[in-house]
């Protein structure tokens, strides 16, 4: 018999996500992949299909990736 702790319960009550929270966006997640837990988000449909939200997050996306402080929050889209 194996005793799991309440974080790995959680997880995989929630198809391994962690502190799932619906956000204006979409929908906020914590996943584990190469034994750390990062941040996800899962955009709204309706946001995806809108060619000017898209633009906008790419641009946003270009401006992230020249940022040098570690204190700020760093992120890239990961199309699926």
């Amino acid at each position: 018999m194996r005793v799991v702790n309440y974080e790995e319960l959680i997880v995989a009550k929630n198809n391994g996500r962690l502190n799932k929270a619906r956000q204006p966006i979409g929908e906020y997640y914590r996943q584990k992949e190469d034994g750390k837990f990062r941040g996800k988000v899962d955009i709204r449909r309706d946001l995806t299909d809108s060619i000017a939200f898209t633009r906008g997050l790419m641009h946003e996306c270009e401006k992230n990736r020249t940022l040098t402080i570690h204190h700020q929050l760093h992120f890239e889209p990961v199309m699926e």
